[in-house]
């Protein structure tokens, strides 16, 4: 079985890609180099991507490679998980304990609306 790739988001395609956004949820994990609990957020980001194709657009962002969303988002720490609608902030979850089903449980939420 092959690993999904997440597409990667930069500040200049921010704005069109989750704030611009109009129906389908957007959902985004916040991401540094060498950080652990990344790992196991990765994971579960993937498995949610997975489990929501084409009802959900999934991305990453590596907040080294992006200073203006660095400042702007994950002013807790990574791993960042937020999922965003119509262009506004939803949900987040900040820690590598984040789940698949957490992010499910939101954007089915958002899915029945």
């Amino acid at each position: 079985m092959t690993m999904r790739t997440i597409p990667q988001l930069k500040d200049e395609t921010f704005q069109a890609k989750v704030l611009d956004r109009r129906g389908r949820p957007v959902a985004i994990l916040f991401t540094k180099p060498g950080c652990t609990a990344c790992v196991s957020a990765r994971a579960a980001v993937r498995d949610f991507a997975d489990a929501y194709t084409g009802r959900v657009d999934v991305f990453t962002v590596d907040i080294t490679m992006n200073p203006q969303l660095r400042v702007t988002y994950p002013s807790q720490g990574v791993p960042l998980v937020v999922v965003f609608h119509n262009g506004l902030e939803v949900w987040r979850r900040v820690g590598g304990s984040v789940k698949a089903g957490m992010i499910s449980t939101w954007v089915d939420d958002l899915l029945s609306a």
